[in-house]
Protein backbone atom coordinates (compact mmCIF):
# COMPACT_ATOMS: atom_id res chain seq x y z
CA UNK A 1 0.00 0.00 0.00
CA UNK A 2 1.67 3.31 -1.02
CA UNK A 3 2.59 5.65 1.70
CA UNK A 4 6.03 8.06 2.82
CA UNK A 5 9.57 7.04 2.29
CA UNK A 6 11.39 9.29 4.66
CA UNK A 7 15.08 10.24 3.76
CA UNK A 8 17.35 10.58 6.86
CA UNK A 9 20.48 12.86 5.41
CA UNK A 10 24.20 13.34 6.86
CA UNK A 11 27.49 14.92 6.00
CA UNK A 12 27.77 12.63 3.34
CA UNK A 13 24.99 14.35 0.83
CA UNK A 14 27.16 18.28 1.29
CA UNK A 15 29.96 15.83 0.85
CA UNK A 16 29.41 14.52 -2.44
CA UNK A 17 28.75 18.32 -3.52
CA UNK A 18 31.97 19.52 -2.72
CA UNK A 19 31.04 21.16 0.59
CA UNK A 20 34.17 19.91 3.12
CA UNK A 21 33.56 22.62 5.37
CA UNK A 22 34.81 21.57 9.41
CA UNK A 23 33.78 23.64 12.03
CA UNK A 24 36.57 22.07 14.20
CA UNK A 25 39.12 23.78 13.07
CA UNK A 26 38.20 27.49 13.80
CA UNK A 27 35.19 27.07 15.44
CA UNK A 28 35.86 24.58 18.55
CA UNK A 29 37.70 26.58 20.82
CA UNK A 30 34.82 29.26 22.11
CA UNK A 31 32.23 29.70 24.33
CA UNK A 32 28.60 28.32 22.56
CA UNK A 33 27.42 31.36 21.42
CA UNK A 34 30.55 32.37 19.95
CA UNK A 35 30.83 28.67 18.40
CA UNK A 36 27.36 29.34 16.69
CA UNK A 37 28.26 32.86 15.24
CA UNK A 38 31.36 31.08 13.81
CA UNK A 39 29.49 28.51 12.86
CA UNK A 40 26.52 30.11 10.93
CA UNK A 41 29.17 32.93 9.32
CA UNK A 42 31.77 30.05 8.25
CA UNK A 43 29.12 27.98 6.52
CA UNK A 44 27.16 29.89 4.93
CA UNK A 45 30.31 31.42 3.38
CA UNK A 46 31.62 27.77 2.28
CA UNK A 47 28.27 26.68 0.40
CA UNK A 48 28.75 29.78 -1.95
CA UNK A 49 32.28 28.75 -2.53
CA UNK A 50 33.10 28.25 -6.39
CA UNK A 51 33.85 24.39 -5.49
CA UNK A 52 30.05 23.23 -4.19
CA UNK A 53 28.02 22.25 -6.79
CA UNK A 54 24.85 20.90 -6.00
CA UNK A 55 24.28 18.78 -8.85
CA UNK A 56 23.69 15.06 -7.08
CA UNK A 57 20.88 16.85 -4.72
CA UNK A 58 19.62 17.80 -8.13
CA UNK A 59 20.04 13.81 -9.62
CA UNK A 60 18.53 12.64 -6.44
CA UNK A 61 15.15 15.11 -6.86
CA UNK A 62 14.58 14.35 -10.49
CA UNK A 63 14.98 11.05 -9.75
CA UNK A 64 12.29 11.35 -7.18
CA UNK A 65 9.92 13.24 -9.65
CA UNK A 66 10.19 10.60 -12.26
CA UNK A 67 10.44 7.50 -10.74
CA UNK A 68 8.07 7.73 -7.82
CA UNK A 69 4.81 5.82 -8.13
CA UNK A 70 1.01 7.11 -7.98
CA UNK A 71 0.34 7.46 -4.31
CA UNK A 72 3.90 7.58 -2.72
CA UNK A 73 5.71 10.68 -1.11
CA UNK A 74 8.51 11.64 0.30
CA UNK A 75 10.03 13.64 3.16
CA UNK A 76 13.23 15.00 3.67
CA UNK A 77 15.00 15.10 6.95
CA UNK A 78 18.77 15.92 7.49
CA UNK A 79 20.94 16.38 10.38
CA UNK A 80 23.25 18.86 8.26
CA UNK A 81 23.86 22.50 9.46
CA UNK A 82 23.84 23.68 5.74
CA UNK A 83 20.95 24.09 3.45
CA UNK A 84 22.02 22.86 0.59
CA UNK A 85 19.13 20.67 0.00
CA UNK A 86 16.57 23.18 0.76
CA UNK A 87 17.47 25.36 -1.46
CA UNK A 88 17.33 22.92 -4.56
CA UNK A 89 13.66 21.85 -3.37
CA UNK A 90 12.44 25.57 -3.32
CA UNK A 91 14.15 25.79 -6.97
CA UNK A 92 12.18 22.73 -7.81
CA UNK A 93 9.14 23.62 -6.50
CA UNK A 94 9.35 27.41 -5.51
CA UNK A 95 5.73 27.88 -5.26
CA UNK A 96 3.87 24.28 -4.96
CA UNK A 97 4.38 21.22 -3.52
CA UNK A 98 4.76 18.45 -5.79
CA UNK A 99 2.78 15.16 -5.92
CA UNK A 100 6.03 13.01 -5.19
CA UNK A 101 6.76 15.34 -1.87
CA UNK A 102 4.84 15.02 1.60
CA UNK A 103 6.26 18.38 2.71
CA UNK A 104 8.47 20.53 0.89
CA UNK A 105 10.05 21.97 3.70
CA UNK A 106 13.15 20.18 4.56
CA UNK A 107 13.41 19.24 8.79
CA UNK A 108 16.79 19.82 9.83
CA UNK A 109 16.98 17.94 12.67
CA UNK A 110 19.97 19.82 14.13
CA UNK A 111 19.21 23.05 13.44
CA UNK A 112 20.87 25.01 10.18
CA UNK A 113 22.28 28.41 9.23
CA UNK A 114 19.34 29.51 6.46
CA UNK A 115 18.20 32.73 7.66
CA UNK A 116 14.75 32.92 7.25
CA UNK A 117 11.92 36.17 7.83
CA UNK A 118 10.67 33.95 10.63
CA UNK A 119 12.99 31.37 12.28
CA UNK A 120 11.05 31.13 15.34
CA UNK A 121 9.76 27.65 14.84
CA UNK A 122 13.13 26.13 13.73
CA UNK A 123 15.05 23.98 15.82
CA UNK A 124 18.25 25.42 17.11
CA UNK A 125 21.70 24.79 16.15
CA UNK A 126 22.80 21.57 18.11
CA UNK A 127 26.57 21.21 18.53
CA UNK A 128 28.68 18.06 18.50
CA UNK A 129 28.95 17.72 22.06
CA UNK A 130 24.85 18.12 22.58
CA UNK A 131 23.27 14.87 23.84
CA UNK A 132 19.70 16.17 22.93
CA UNK A 133 17.58 18.85 21.24
CA UNK A 134 15.86 21.47 22.49
CA UNK A 135 11.85 21.39 21.75
CA UNK A 136 10.46 23.89 18.54
CA UNK A 137 7.35 23.07 16.29
CA UNK A 138 9.61 22.10 13.48
CA UNK A 139 11.25 19.03 15.75
CA UNK A 140 7.95 18.24 16.85
CA UNK A 141 6.42 18.32 13.41
CA UNK A 142 9.66 16.09 12.68
CA UNK A 143 9.16 13.54 14.93
CA UNK A 144 5.48 12.73 14.37
CA UNK A 145 6.53 11.82 11.19
CA UNK A 146 9.34 9.73 12.15
CA UNK A 147 7.77 7.70 15.07
CA UNK A 148 4.85 6.76 12.06
CA UNK A 149 6.95 6.00 9.41
CA UNK A 150 7.53 2.62 8.03
CA UNK A 151 10.15 2.60 5.61
CA UNK A 152 13.28 4.96 6.17
CA UNK A 153 16.65 5.57 3.96
CA UNK A 154 19.96 6.85 5.63
CA UNK A 155 22.15 8.36 3.67
CA UNK A 156 25.40 9.72 4.71
CA UNK A 157 24.40 9.44 8.15
CA UNK A 158 26.85 8.26 10.51
CA UNK A 159 25.41 8.90 13.92
CA UNK A 160 28.49 9.88 15.51
CA UNK A 161 26.68 12.22 18.08
CA UNK A 162 24.30 11.79 20.58
CA UNK A 163 21.36 13.80 19.63
CA UNK A 164 21.50 12.04 16.08
CA UNK A 165 21.86 8.80 18.02
CA UNK A 166 19.11 9.76 20.66
CA UNK A 167 16.86 9.22 17.16
CA UNK A 168 16.75 5.47 17.91
CA UNK A 169 15.48 6.55 21.55
CA UNK A 170 12.43 7.70 20.67
CA UNK A 171 11.58 5.21 18.25
CA UNK A 172 12.25 2.35 20.57
CA UNK A 173 9.75 3.78 23.45
CA UNK A 174 6.87 3.64 20.99
CA UNK A 175 8.05 0.11 18.90
CA UNK A 176 5.14 -1.65 20.17
CA UNK A 177 2.72 1.43 19.84
CA UNK A 178 3.48 2.68 16.18
CA UNK A 179 4.97 1.07 12.42
CA UNK A 180 7.90 2.56 13.21
CA UNK A 181 8.58 -0.88 15.49
CA UNK A 182 8.03 -3.38 12.24
CA UNK A 183 9.70 -0.04 10.00
CA UNK A 184 11.79 -1.45 7.11
CA UNK A 185 15.47 0.76 6.75
CA UNK A 186 18.14 1.07 3.72
CA UNK A 187 21.22 2.23 4.68
CA UNK A 188 23.57 3.84 2.00
CA UNK A 189 27.01 4.82 2.98
CA UNK A 190 30.28 4.45 1.66
CA UNK A 191 31.83 3.77 5.56
CA UNK A 192 31.80 0.08 6.53
CA UNK A 193 32.36 1.80 10.17
CA UNK A 194 28.94 4.02 9.71
CA UNK A 195 26.88 0.63 8.33
CA UNK A 196 28.08 -0.96 11.79
CA UNK A 197 27.15 2.04 13.26
CA UNK A 198 23.56 2.04 11.73
CA UNK A 199 23.09 -1.66 11.62
CA UNK A 200 23.75 -2.12 15.69
CA UNK A 201 21.66 1.04 16.32
CA UNK A 202 18.41 -0.39 14.42
CA UNK A 203 19.15 -4.01 15.81
CA UNK A 204 19.71 -3.10 19.22
CA UNK A 205 16.37 -0.06 19.58
CA UNK A 206 14.03 -1.94 16.60
CA UNK A 207 14.51 -5.19 17.03
CA UNK A 208 11.30 -6.62 14.71
CA UNK A 209 12.91 -3.57 11.81
CA UNK A 210 14.11 -4.94 8.55
CA UNK A 211 17.19 -3.73 7.22
CA UNK A 212 19.40 -3.38 3.92
CA UNK A 213 23.02 -1.77 3.47
CA UNK A 214 23.45 -0.82 0.00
Amino acid sequence: MPGDVLWLFGRGLSISCGLVWDDLPNCRQRSRDEKIECITKELRAAMDAPVVNPQPIRHFLRFLAERTQGGLRHLLFTTNWDFLLQREVDAVAPDFRPPWLRDSHVFHLNGTVENLDDNSGRSALVLREDVQRKASRELNQALNYIVWGSIFVVVGLAFECGADRSLFLILNRVQNELPSGESHWIVVNPSQRDIDRARNLIECMLPDAKERIS
